[in-house]
């Protein structure tokens, strides 16, 4: 009854603040983004939510259905050992609790990422492509974050679900000494967690590889964007990371399927062992290849930056024109630039901040500090002025 009349005052809260919030747009004459936040969120969070209670529950269910009981045993104050039973039907109340709690979190989170997964189902294309990967830029704003964000959330669910498994084998007994052995025979278990950690393979396969356009936000002292060490050995290892990771995924599933557990242990010391050249051989071509010429070899990379950087603020179709300056001004001349010479400062900032002085201050509590400038209409035209406030001292 508590709980119900907490969930109901919540209810309220949040009914009532979504009204407010309506109401402080439509004031604003901006309604159409309230309701457009509003019913992607209502897609968004309900559906990440389904979906991540499926994939949790799913997985509970088929690891509470091993074989085994959990058993908790209890010492007296006689020194007799009291044991319980933790039932199935128990086990699967928690695992629908667990569910739904990890789930809705997750849901919320995405809910309240909408915006992200909005510009993605509404993307476009730059019609520019980088120098790099030869992508539209598109894809860096738009499908590269919504990739992550699902390779994220997949490893969480991912790893959520193991952890959740291992622990209720574990509990069951059906990870003891006889079941890891490599001669052991294959059962639920070992099949289940093969074929989860080969998902998580996966997701890392994917990781590495995304991970690979994520140099192109890379900052340096001198410019930003992919520097010489990341095209010509970050990528790479990437890549062959990436590669490796599905290798051993493969060997995971082979591993799921055949008794022992030799693939399991070849598929993890792969990745870790190309993991670990990864971050070895970049940071080798830095200090021995490319800090000895740095300037040579980063030259591309700089030019790639200064490229880009003039197609981002419309640079590049500046027209360029030589101008001498001999040539005789006509009248005609000062009148097709009228609103140009009309707007020519005929005061100084310095002498008109004395004559205020002189002439305004009036009192010793006075003062000017500073002459601006800005532009107000006067006549029916756009008029330069010279203002500074008198202020208190």
């Amino acid at each position: 009854m508590i709980v119900a009349l907490f969930v109901l005052i919540g209810i309220l809260s949040f009914a009532l603040d979504t009204y407010f919030d309506y109401l402080w747009y439509v004031e604003l004459g901006k309604a159409a983004i309230f309701t457009t936040a509003l019913y992607a969120k209502s897609i968004i969070g309900p559906l990440v939510l389904l979906i991540a209670f499926l994939f949790l529950y799913g997985n509970f269910s088929f690891a509470n259905r091993a074989s085994g009981d959990i058993v908790i045993k209890n010492p007296t104050p006689a020194g007799e050992v009291m044991t319980h039973t933790v039932s199935k039907k128990t086990i699967r109340r928690v695992s629908v609790f667990i569910a739904t709690i990890v789930a809705f979190f997750l849901g919320v989170g995405e809910a309240n990422n909408w915006e992200m997964i909005w510009r993605w189902l509404h993307r476009v294309e730059f019609k520019t492509v980088d120098p790099i990967f030869s992508l539209d830029i598109s894809f860096f704003f738009f499908t590269l974050p919504f990739l992550n964000e699902i390779i994220r959330l997949g490893l969480v669910l991912s790893f959520v679900a193991i952890v959740f498994a291992v622990l209720l084998y574990y509990s069951k007994g059906s990870l003891s000494k006889e079941h890891l052995s490599l001669a052991g025979v294959k059962n639920r278990s070992s099949l289940h967690l093969s074929l989860l950690a080969a998902l998580i393979m996966v997701l890392f396969a994917a990781s590495a590889y995304l991970d690979r356009f994520d140099l192109l936000y890379g900052n340096h002292q001198v410019f930003s964007g992919a520097n010489y060490a990341d095209l010509h050995s970050r990528i790479p290892m990437l890549t062959l990371l990436a590669i490796a990771a599905l290798a051993g995924a493969a060997l995971l599933v082979f591993n799921a399927f055949s008794t022992g557990h030799r693939a399991a242990i070849i598929a993890v010391a792969i990745y870790f062992a190309v993991l670990l050249i990864g971050v070895l051989y970049p940071a080798f071509i830095q200090k021995f290849i490319v800090a000895p010429n740095e300037l040579d070899l980063e030259s591309p990379q700089i030019v790639h930056n200064i490229n880009a950087t003039l197609g981002a603020y419309g640079l590049d179709k500046v027209e360029e024109l030589d101008l001498s300056g001999d040539k005789a001004l006509t009248p005609r001349d000062i009148e097709n630039n009228a609103a140009t010479i009309h707007s020519i400062r005929l005061w100084d900032h310095e002498p008109l901040l004395d004559a205020l002085k002189q002439i305004q201050e009036i009192r010793t509590y006075y003062d000017f500090v500073s002459v601006d400038n800005d532009r107000y209409y006067s006549n029916g035209e756009l008029q330069q002025f010279m203002l500074s406030p008198r202020e208190l001292n």
